[in-house]
């Protein structure tokens, strides 16, 4: 008995199933073919030197920053503008299903300037751009290296060698601003004036630490409670991890006491609070008094 229909739905099913496997077929075509793109454009851009032909921003700060390209119009929000005819070198190139992303390194850095006390100083930073182009999706998809570098070209030029880039007559020929006259001369001034900082602060510390043994040794009292948790405050201050000099000078003793907390306590358990917090503060004083002195400075 033959069901009504039933050749239809076999039919039907087998033209599903070839559809499928044509549109997987070409899916894997098309990823092949976008693979081989990359590769091929890996291979003619990365290392290479471009001029750029629109403005670009950047924030100078090690990482790339954003700057969408759709033709000739750029849309970025780095701290730092360049204008057309940057000079720079491709690091990486990374294609996407309609887009191409070049990472590149402007061959000039920028100088960059903060204010540490009187001194103002200077550095150079490097500065990085991850220039994203959109591109037809017919070109990615036919792996047309052609068509990809003409939407390329509108917005820079591509040269093998810096050279020959800087032969290029779109190239602007900026340079990093120089660093001032003298300026060795300011960098010792200013390391000297650190170092006169630091000790500064180490010696602030040893005054408050010598008063904090001072003012423990005038409060010790003679009550059981009190010389119980004294006994455990010493205990729990042999246990400090002392850190380096930084956290030494900027800690003080209280950055090393614990304080007990709780809801109503006893005279005994106050007592015994204070004795806690005094005996971590003589030790924690006294380590100060003996680690401190070596964390002074030489000046330049």
């Amino acid at each position: 008995m033959t069901v009504p229909g039933a050749g239809h739905e076999v039919v039907r099913a087998m033209k599903t199933k070839l559809c499928l496997s044509l549109l997987a077929l070409v899916l894997a075509s098309s990823a092949a073919g976008a693979a081989d793109l990359e590769k091929a454009l890996a291979g003619r851009w990365r290392g290479s030197w471009v001029v750029l032909e629109v403005d670009v921003r950047s924030d100078c700060g090690g990482l790339y920053t954003n700057n969408r390209l759709n033709g000739r119009r750029v849309a970025g929000s780095g701290s730092w503008t360049f204008a057309a005819g940057e000079l720079a070198q491709i690091d990486k190139v990374d294609l996407h299903r309609a887009r191409i992303d070049l990472k590149l390194t402007l061959a000039e850095p920028v100088r960059t300037s903060w204010q540490d006390g009187p001194f103002t100083l200077y550095r150079q930073a490097s500065c990085r751009v991850e220039l994203e182009t959109e591109l037809p999706r017919e070109a990615v998809a036919g792996g047309d290296v052609a068509a990809v570098e003409l939407a390329l070209n509108e917005a820079l030029e591509r040269y093998d060698a810096r050279e020959q880039a800087q032969a290029s007559q779109v190239w602007n020929q900026r340079q990093v601003d120089p660093y001032p006259e003298d300026y060795d001369a300011t960098l010792a001034e200013h390391a000297r004036w650190k170092a006169e900082q630091a000790n500064a602060a180490v010696r602030e510390r040893l005054v408050q630490a010598e008063a904090e043994t001072d003012r423990v040794a005038d409060r010790i009292e003679s009550d059981t409670d009190y010389v119980a948790g004294f006994a455990d405050g010493v205990e729990r201050a042999r246990g400090i991890g002392w850190p380096t000099c930084d956290g030494l000078v900027h800690g003080g003793v209280d950055a090393f006491v614990f304080r007990t907390s709780g809801a109503t306590k006893t005279d005994a358990q106050r007592r015994h609070d204070r004795g806690f917090e005094d005996g971590q503060r003589l030790v924690v004083a006294l380590e100060l008094r003996q680690r401190l002195p070596g964390c002074f400075v030489g000046a330049p």
